[in-house]
């Protein structure tokens, strides 16, 4: 062993035994050294990083496939997958079916490689010149999506409204809630789903949709404010407060992808979801 009075790396003392370095502490409690030393850096305790006498994860609760879940642990061993990788994947915004490895997952647009109607661009300022659409206004859709086809679209935030209508009635779809249907179309627009081809088609489909479901159980987006006393979100952008807000005002946490539960008065659309993947294959 190295004579450490006269080296940088101060001996560790733990539980009565005094190692070398982290590293030899780490790989005697069966840790990874690197992973150990992270959550050192992040404030843990030493028997947090190492995950001796931790508290067990309590969770909020999830529902997937008809099944009630304690925690996101226990969904990612009901699937065999890594916990820490399950909260990842989610919080990267990957659909929970990928998160899962249910389905292959897939790929976005290589950042590198643009292509437009079979044409490559070797850069994203090619691209606005052909296009005639201001260089940051590109980059801010292809950054957000990573789809260039639905960037350079000219359907691209067809359906965009900046500012909010009090009639508007939210819809849950796809882990999101939308302050309308106007909105959830123009999202599926600029991730490329829909398509000037398609638009049609799919504005039939999810009209169809909302009328068979119209219900007057449904509130308006100003009625929900008043019922709750929440200041009514003037724009989009405000919006995903509103939902956090009424979230937690009802069940005590914030509303997320996973843990979250069903506000009856918001009209739920997943099943819109298959209907629009047979007859428009966007998933």
């Amino acid at each position: 062993m190295k004579n450490l009075s006269n080296s940088h790396i101060t001996p560790v003392t733990f539980d009565g035994n005094v190692f070398a370095n982290k590293s030899q502490l780490a790989r005697f409690y069966g840790a990874n050294p690197r992973t150990f030393q992270q959550r050192l850096r992040c404030g843990e305790s030493i028997e947090a990083s190492l995950k001796l006498k931790r508290k067990s994860s309590v969770g909020l609760g999830c529902y997937f496939r008809g099944k009630v879940y304690k925690n996101m642990s226990e969904l990612a061993s009901e699937y065999n997958v890594s916990a820490d990788a399950l909260r990842k994947r989610l919080n990267s915004s990957w659909p929970i079916e990928e998160a899962l490895e249910l389905k292959r997952r897939v790929r976005k647009y290589d950042s590198r490689v643009l292509i437009v109607n079979g044409v490559k661009f070797r850069s994203l300022k090619a691209v606005s010149e052909e296009f005639c659409i201001e260089l940051n206004e590109l980059k801010y859709r292809f950054e957000k999506n990573r789809c260039i086809t639905a960037a350079v679209s000219q359907i691209y935030n067809s359906f965009f409204t900046p500012s909010l209508n009090r009639s508007m009635v939210p819809l849950f779809f796809n882990r999101t809630i939308y302050p309308c249907v106007a909105m959830l179309i123009n999202d599926l627009i600029n991730k490329g789903l829909i398509t000037e081809k398609t638009l049609l088609s799919s504005i039939s489909i999810i009209s169809k949709f909302i009328d068979n479901l119209s219900d007057p159980k449904f509130e308006s987006l100003s009625t929900i404010a008043d019922r709750f006393g929440l200041p009514f979100p003037d724009n989009y952008g405000a919006f995903n407060e509103f939902v956090n807000k009424l979230h937690r005002e009802i069940y005590s946490y914030d509303f997320d992808m996973l843990f979250h539960s069903e506000m009856p008065f918001i009209m739920n659309c997943n099943d819109l979801a298959e209907e629009l993947n047979v007859t428009l294959k966007l998933w």
